[in-house]
């Protein structure tokens, strides 16, 4: 009698444990899903500033992956973003834009877009993808960098931010090419990809 209730109570467990698991079917459902709000924590490698002179050519915008940029009804001031993922996409940027960008011209002690990326090889964009900013300002004196990024469903947004405040600025426009660096895995899932400008712009006095 003893052996026949510890059998009973021993087949109702099993029977419990299987009925709290979900489907097979549904659980791989759950485990192969993958979204870009699952990426809390992207990494993010070297940063780079390079000096590219101004423009309003409309090159510069054709070429953008957020071709809209523009001062939008967010209140954000957003510049285009191009993205390299190979060589050819980096080098065929270059070509495209020569006369337009000044990538081989450095500004004071602001290195070159061609010096900033001569380490990215064919070796470098096997693992690694670069997104570039085209960063403007009213003045050569302004520095700029990345505060940080902004993941919002399958958008990536770089946060660009005024780093110096000088009291006196030159009275030249100027543009700049801000480039980081990601693993090219922390990229998958998104779509769309833009960089406005955050925080407040301090403004310096113009030479007489």
């Amino acid at each position: 009698m003893k052996k026949l209730l510890s059998f009973t109570a021993l087949l109702c467990a099993l029977l419990l444990l299987c009925s709290c698991g979900a489907p097979a079917s549904e659980e791989n459902a759950r485990t192969d899903e993958k979204t870009p709000e699952t990426k809390t924590d992207i990494s993010v490698g070297a940063v780079k500033i390079s000096y590219a002179g101004w423009t309003e050519d409309e090159k510069i915008m054709s070429a953008a992956l957020n071709e809209n940029a523009s001062l939008k009804e967010d209140g954000y001031h957003h510049y285009p973003v191009f993205k390299f993922e190979t060589k050819e996409e980096l080098d065929a940027f270059k070509n495209d834009l020569h006369g337009v960008l000044s990538t081989g011209a450095g500004y004071n002690e602001i290195p070159s877009f061609d010096e900033t990326t001569a380490g990215c090889g064919d070796a470098f964009f096997a693992e690694n993808t670069l997104l570039t900013a085209y960063v403007t300002a009213g003045s050569g004196s302004l520095r700029f960098g990345l505060r940080g990024v902004f993941a919002d469903g399958d958008v990536l947004r770089l946060d660009i931010e005024q780093t110096n405040d000088p009291e006196v600025c030159t009275a030249d426009m100027a543009g700049w090419l801000l480039t980081a660096e990601f693993k090219k895995s922390d990229l998958e899932g998104f779509k769309s990809f833009d960089a406005v400008f955050v925080g407040k712009a301090e403004l310096c006095g113009m030479p007489d």
